[in-house]
């Protein structure tokens, strides 16, 4: 079974994620230098392979132990039987010509241990037996092919900027290295005597996972799955549901490379390792309100201090005050054209835009404005400019994701036609840009409150293609529950 993520209900930040975005580019620079083009695997085939050869031929010769250990990855035990055989089947022609055969394998032998050497991943890479301060931090930054790559920096875009958002750009650089720290720490107490190197972010990644799961609990995941050739699809589940089975699972594997005595390939140590490191760092800063006592204002007064740092809202103001709506209209769209979620500007651009009529052409922008309202955690705000720009452009609308998360705050404070109004809006929206279970969601929140609304998003889950078995029995009997309920209940 394939089981992979797709992306979750975050979707915007309020600034730019630089850190999260460099860290990707390191990865991928490195990667460019140490693996495209430089012939290093050729070189050390071709040197160890030569090594090797001679040995076979002369097998009641010493072998180096050090590279049986490079290149057969500790298995020495086994190595050790092959070469008691081979000794027993081939024995020296001649006694007076061994000494010159030694020398010639230590020969070929020092070349193919200074070509292993010198390849990127024991030189940069996290080697147990012998760690270095460059390999704890490097080996986050090296990666064993395409695959490997994109697969972390996948993981690292869907979870990074939204930590970042949230902490700062410092704090969040230093959690990353810490995960990365923590995860290489794990990984060299178990395999303490190992000579095979370590590579990849994925432990560090692994904490800003963790991260994620504390500090967005409740965020729901979307997954596509694939079981054999023909089932297929996808769902949305929690965060708190999906992270912790993925750390289990990574618990399992760690528990199993561990029993069987190898590294296994994966670094799965390190992912426990940064994972619990990352949580418990997320939870510590949770339960002693780090990040509304500490990090918020500090955030909000760089943010303030920014936007005094733009004259562009400056000369924007002081043409709103002389009359001038216009130069002030242009000047802040010109502005949002650069950074379409500068919260400052799309709030003076609406603010401009009520005062002048001009909602409908500054309702994208409110939109943006509303998005970013609700992950910055507020929410009446968003409710605010939300119900503002919904009664002046009635069109108006947003991601499922969005409308799911206003309909929900609404029901909550009681609000239920304005809950209804944006699940009316979800169900308007091409189904492509929908799921079955943001449909079944939608019947959830208006069940109470407007049947017919409810019937509608359960025959729009229907629909879809990608409506699981379970969610189905929810559907129907959610369905079931409303033919028996009266038709204005």
């Amino acid at each position: 079974m394939i089981l992979l993520p797709l992306g979750h209900e975050q979707e915007t930040v309020s600034r730019l994620p630089w850190v999260s975005f460099g860290l990707m580019g390191a990865c991928l620079l490195v990667f460019l230098l140490t693996s495209v083009g430089t012939g290093v695997e050729e070189e050390i085939e071709e040197d160890v392979g030569a090594a090797i050869e001679y040995f076979l031929e002369h097998p009641y010769l010493e072998l180096d132990p050090e590279l049986l250990r490079m290149t057969l990855g500790g298995d020495e035990e086994t190595a050790a039987i092959q070469i008691e055989l081979l000794r027993e089947t081939v024995k020296p022609d001649r006694e007076t010509g061994r000494e010159e055969q030694q020398g010639t394998l230590d020969r070929l032998t020092e070349t193919a241990l200074d070509a292993i050497r010198s390849h990127p991943f024991r030189r940069f890479g996290l080697v147990p037996a012998s760690p270095s301060l460059l390999g704890i931090v490097s080996h986050m930054f090296l990666h064993g092919g395409w695959l490997h790559l994109l697969g972390n920096l996948f993981f690292l875009y869907l979870a990074g900027p939204f930590i970042e958002d949230v902490w700062g750009r410092g704090l969040f650089a230093g959690f990353y290295l810490a995960s990365g720290f923590a995860a290489a720490a794990l990984h060299m107490i178990v395999f303490l005597d190992s000579d095979v190197p370590m590579i990849g972010a994925s432990g560090a990644i692994a904490g800003v996972m963790g991260a994620f799961l504390i500090r967005y609990a409740a965020t729901k995941i979307q997954f596509f799955y694939m079981v054999g050739f023909l089932v297929r699809g996808t769902f949305w589940a929690p965060a708190w549901l999906m992270l912790p089975l993925w750390f289990a699972q990574q618990l399992f594997m760690a528990g199993m490379t561990s029993s069987s005595g190898t590294e296994g390939g994966v670094g799965y140590w390190a992912h426990v390792g940064g994972f619990a490191f990352g949580a418990g760092a997320a939870l510590t800063i949770k339960l002693t309100d780090f990040e509304e006592r500490v990090l918020r204002p500090v955030l909000e007064a760089s943010a303030a201090s920014t936007v005094l740092a733009k004259p562009a809202l400056e000369e924007a103001q002081r043409a709103r005050l002389r009359g001038a709506p216009r130069e002030a209209w242009a000047l802040l769209c010109d502005t949002l054209d650069r950074n379409p979620y500068d919260r400052d500007a799309g709030m003076a651009l609406w603010d401009l835009a009520r005062d002048h009529g001009w909602e409908p052409q500054a309702s994208a922008t409110a939109v943006r404005l509303v998005e970013t309202e609700l992950r910055a955690g507020d929410t009446d705000l968003a409710l605010q400019h939300w119900f503002e720009v919904a009664v002046k452009v009635p069109t108006v609308t947003s991601d499922p994701a969005v409308l799911l998360r206003i309909a929900e705050e609404c029901r909550s404070r009681g609000h239920h036609d304005w809950c209804a109004d944006a699940v009316q809006r979800l169900l308007r929206a091409p189904p492509w840009r929908t799921s079955a279970v943001q449909n079944l969601r939608a019947a959830e929140l208006v069940s109470g409150h407007d049947r017919r609304l409810a019937e509608n998003a359960i025959e729009a889950a229907f629909s879809r293609s990608d409506l699981h078995p379970d969610e189905r029995e929810r559907a129907e009997a959610l369905l079931s529950e409303l033919k028996r309920a009266p038709v204005g209940g």
